[in-house]
């Protein structure tokens, strides 16, 4: 019997890189440094890569002082733009009603490998974080998402959870933990094996709710 379901963030409930591009842009300009505007589908390429990737990959040619400096600049302006977006900006069709149905059932957590203040912004500022008993992100912890799961599972004593995610990272990441996992085939990543996959989050509370009764039976 499935107890409780970790998502991932970004790819999974919500799809933040329009509001995020414009936010990296405003603080590059800002910055007079001579670099090329962020887009959307340059932001597809990082989604849910760790924070210091992230800026690897963004800012290849910069020293690390003033990358680092430059990337929590970005990170602090995506975060203050998420806070006054509108969910249904951001939220994938079907999550806030998803959720609803699935909260009286089951456990609902989030693992990410966003940093602190996106977490909290999601939360926060989402309309649905008052859904979700549990959160953790690398941005908190420092460890990998591998160990960030099994954190949240511990914290919440689940005995059969599903992480659902939309990368092969979240795959692996899900092996290492020893969670089953289920692929968000509508987000931005692929996977290497084969596990149940969705296609919209419709989809995913449907295939929940039917391992649920046939669990029941």
């Amino acid at each position: 019997m499935i107890d409780g379901v970790i998502f991932d963030l970004d790819g999974t409930l919500w799809d933040t890189r329009a509001v995020c591009a414009r936010a990296w842009n405003k603080v590059i300009r800002a910055s007079g440094l001579a670099l090329p505007d962020v887009t959307a589908a340059r932001l597809t390429g990082i989604m849910g890569l760790e924070p210091h990737e992230i800026a690897e990959r963004m800012f290849p040619g910069l020293v690390d002082e003033t990358r680092n400096r430059l990337i929590r600049a970005c990170y602090d302006r995506e975060v203050d733009d998420l806070r006054t977006t509108s969910p249904e900006d951001v939220l994938y069709p079907g999550v806030a009603a998803g959720l609803a149905v699935l909260k009286d059932r089951l456990r609902l957590c989030v693992v990410s490998n966003c940093q602190t203040g996106y977490l909290d912004a999601f939360l926060t500022h989402s309309g649905v974080g008052e859904m979700i008993a549990d959160g953790e992100c690398i941005g908190t912890t420092g460890q990998p998402k591998a160990d960030n799961l099994r954190l949240v599972v511990t914290r919440q004593r689940l005995r059969s959870p599903l992480y659902v995610g939309d990368t092969e990272r979240d795959e692996s990441a899900a092996s290492e933990a020893g969670i089953a996992f289920v692929h968000a085939r509508y987000g931005f990543g692929n996977t290497r094996g084969k596990p149940p996959a969705v296609d919209s989050f419709d989809e995913l509370v449907q295939l929940i709710l039917t391992r649920i009764r046939a669990a029941s039976n």
